[in-house]
């Protein structure tokens, strides 16, 4: 009887996770398209997305790499890889099989859609946890609570919003779902075994993105101090600093600690509006609230809209949770909107906003030096969603029957997948709108076998006087990319101060001329070193745009 139990057990937990997995490869292909997912497919590789895979092509194809750093990118100088956000985790385990893949090929669509699947499972496991807590019930119940609830994790629009940015590395939300399963996983750990687990998810989220290190950060470290209340406050301060020390070895293994010592401008500009969680940028189905922009930087990194479905589900849970009932919930609910208030706050950044009114908050400079090493603040509140529908979803199976809590959950899941397909839609139109630079065929012709290409001015100098423009950087580094050679000019999440030093030194450019590269100059730099130029080089324009010039060393130097 027993066995029979557990077999039966068994099978409906199988049944459960292949339907969410099921679920979340047809939602994925819904949102993405079938171009984005042919690994030969390259016409939608635009923007940020094609410099991360410039930056993946010129690493594994790289024979001489140091740990994460290469010359390829920012030549002549070795330069982390970590800075253009191409993932150096996954990186690292797939550079031994880089031999085996054919240069013309892209794996970014199927990352995506893992990416998907992995959101549902982990949201799957958290309701699990949720359900455990509670308790035995219905076990056909609350497998099917299961699987809505990841419907839930799995339909969040901010994550589907990144991939219209074609972000692979902020589309890995599912880091966050992770996060909130390990914090309930380990609620009742102890010692080094809580450690384990919470560092273990902590370094590995460094492996992607610093973003979402660092909310994957707040969800362990601030679920741990509040569950386990006053009684353990010492306990508690100590599994905070060891993830600390688990958080800052992941970012100098993987090449961000460095970075993060630069201060972009930017804070505020890319915030949250007050209004975010409600503002579907007009792109919902059915909750079309379009709030202005405040400062012209929130409409696509403060993009937080939490979806109908989901809203009604807060509001519901919401309501129940101020009901008085004798039963205290064994989940601390108020520590873990406690962490969704930080998120929030945090997203909002110094300068609050109201739709087009603005608050500019009176803190020390350092505060705000501080905080813009994460100027895109209006990310961090996709910590605040995540963790609303776990708190939502826990207070509706605490406070109801198994089947009402299922046909609650149900109902608010079909309504989410309902309102969010006009933002799903979006993003699958905006794939087939891409349009992708393609370098002149002189240009590919006379780069076979030179040593470098040298771009000059270079585009992170300043991209309006770059040759190619704004988007130069797409144009000579996949080509570069492709040739296997090194190249000066490229687009980065972050540049340092030495990088910057060097490459944007105009006067010092052609002090040493390669004489194995071939240069392309734009006509102002032309203009502006006539006589080193014309003494050192033959040029013809190329054919990109009226101010570029291919130019080739003369092969005897005065």
């Amino acid at each position: 009887m027993i066995n029979r139990e557990i077999r039966a057990s068994a099978w409906l937990a199988f049944a459960g996770i292949a339907t969410v997995l099921l679920g979340a490869a047809l939602w994925g292909w819904y949102v993405l398209g079938t171009a984005r997912l042919d690994i030969n497919s390259l016409g939608w590789l635009s923007g940020d997305l094609a410099q991360v895979r410039i930056a993946w092509v010129q690493y594994v194809s790289d024979p001489d790499t140091g740990w994460l750093s290469t010359t390829r990118n920012s030549y002549p100088l070795p330069m982390s890889i970590a800075l253009f956000d191409p993932m150096p985790l996954l990186l690292v385990l797939l550079k031994p099989l880089a031999q085996f893949v054919p240069d013309q090929t892209q794996y970014f669509g199927l990352y995506f859609l893992a990416c998907f699947l992995l959101q549902g499972l982990f949201g799957y496991l958290v309701a699990q946890e949720i359900l455990r807590w509670r308790g035995d019930r219905s076990p056909l119940a609350d497998e099917l609570t299961k699987v809505f609830v990841a419907l839930l994790f799995l339909t969040l629009p901010c994550t589907m919003y990144r991939m219209l940015g074609q972000h692979t590395a902020l589309s890995s939300q599912w880091l966050l779902a992770l996060s909130i399963w390990a914090a309930l996983r380990s609620r009742d750990y102890r010692g080094t075994q809580w450690l384990r687990l919470n560092a273990v998810v902590l370094f590995l989220a460094c492996g992607f993105n610093p973003y979402l290190a660092l909310m994957v950060g707040i969800s362990l470290a601030g679920f741990s101090f509040i569950h386990r209340g006053r009684s353990a406050w010492r306990g508690s301060v100590k599994r905070v600093f060891g993830l600390g020390a688990a958080g800052a070895l992941g970012l100098y293994v993987f090449g961000f600690l460095g970075g993060a010592s630069v201060a972009e401008g930017g804070y505020g500009l890319y915030s949250m509006n007050i209004l975010g969680p409600f503002d579907s940028n007009g792109f919902a189905r059915v909750f079309k609230l379009d709030v202005d922009d405040a400062t012209g930087g929130q409409g696509f990194e403060g993009f937080n809209y939490l979806g109908l479905g989901l809203l009604v589900l807060c509001a519901v849970a919401w309501a129940l949770n101020r009901r008085s009932d004798s039963q205290r919930p064994p989940m601390p609910f108020a520590g873990a909107v406690l962490i969704v208030l930080l998120a929030y706050l945090l997203a909002l950044s110094t300068t609050v906003t109201l739709s087009v009114e603005t608050l500019q908050l009176p803190v020390p400079a350092w505060t705000n030096d501080l905080l813009s090493r994460f100027r895109a603040s209006g990310r961090l509140f996709w910590l605040g969603a995540f963790w609303l529908v776990a708190i939502s979803a826990a207070i509706i199976c605490f406070r109801f029957t198994a089947w009402k809590a299922l046909s609650i959950l149900s109902a608010c899941a079909f309504l989410q997948i309902f309102d969010v397909h006009g933002i799903a839609w979006l993003i699958r139109q905006a794939g087939a709108q891409v349009t992708v630079l393609q370098a002149p065929e002189v240009l590919v012709k006379e780069l076979s076998g030179r040593s470098a290409l040298i771009v000059l001015p270079p585009w992170q100098c300043g991209s309006e006087r770059s040759p190619g423009g704004g988007r130069g950087y797409e144009i000579f580094g996949v080509v570069a990319a492709t040739q296997h050679i090194p190249t000066n000019s490229f687009y980065a999440a972050r540049t340092l101060p030495k990088q910057r030093r060097y490459h944007c030194d105009n006067d010092g450019a052609l002090n040493n001329v390669d004489a194995g590269a071939l240069y392309v100059l734009s006509k102002q730099y032309h203009a502006a070193h006539a006589a080193q130029v014309d003494g050192r080089f033959d040029c013809t324009p190329l054919p990109i745009e009226d101010r570029t010039l291919l130019c080739l060393p003369r092969k005897e130097q005065p």
